[in-house]
């Protein structure tokens, strides 16, 4: 399944990419471009959903520029990408509850904070609450995303001297939302 991604790069632009895993790799199939500019990765990231969308001739469930919309302004939009009820449910799998968590982690503007592994820990403190030594064991068995348990410790130290970035993200979406709202 193709998905999109940002990634910083060492020039501190933004790159989108299109990309698919295999055997527990990340592969680019695409580069999209890279950016320093809100606008342009809003534009490259809907480049992106258009290239997806003519590879594999489906529409996705949640896109980009949809929550654009809702978020940006106050009118509801009538959607045909889901009909509530046409809905059969025959089974239930974890990555889509990871694939909809990650992208409000993105769209909150989390991704800029560059941490894959804390990223991974608060969606599967969301899917299941659990110590973090279950937390990966759970991010292994539901996703098939590894880390090391020295790794985890390793970046716990490093999560603890992001807190100013994580919470300047958390502001900047407050300030956000609270338009929307009032």
């Amino acid at each position: 399944m193709l998905k999109i991604r940002k990634t910083k790069t060492w020039s501190w632009n933004i790159a989108v990419q299109v990309v698919k895993g295999e055997d527990q790799k990340t592969i680019i199939v695409k580069h999209i471009w890279t950016s320093n500019s809100k606008n342009d990765i809003h534009r490259l990231y809907e480049l992106a959903e258009e290239y997806i969308q003519s590879e594999s001739h489906q529409t996705p469930l949640f896109s980009y520029s949809f929550w654009e919309l809702a978020w940006d302004r106050q009118t509801s939009i009538n959607s045909n990408l889901l009909d509530i009820d046409d809905l059969i449910f025959t089974s239930t799998y974890h990555q889509f509850a990871y694939e909809f968590l990650e992208f409000f982690y993105n769209y909150n503007w989390f991704w800029s904070i560059d941490c894959p592994i804390l990223k991974d820990l608060s969606i599967m403190r969301i899917v299941g609450p659990c110590s973090k030594i279950k937390s990966i064991e759970l991010l292994d068995q539901y996703f098939w995303i590894k880390y090391a348990r020295n790794t985890m410790y390793r970046h716990l130290h490093n999560i603890v001297n992001l807190k100013w970035d994580i919470e300047k993200s958390s502001t900047e979406y407050a300030k956000k939302i609270s338009k929307f709202w009032f």
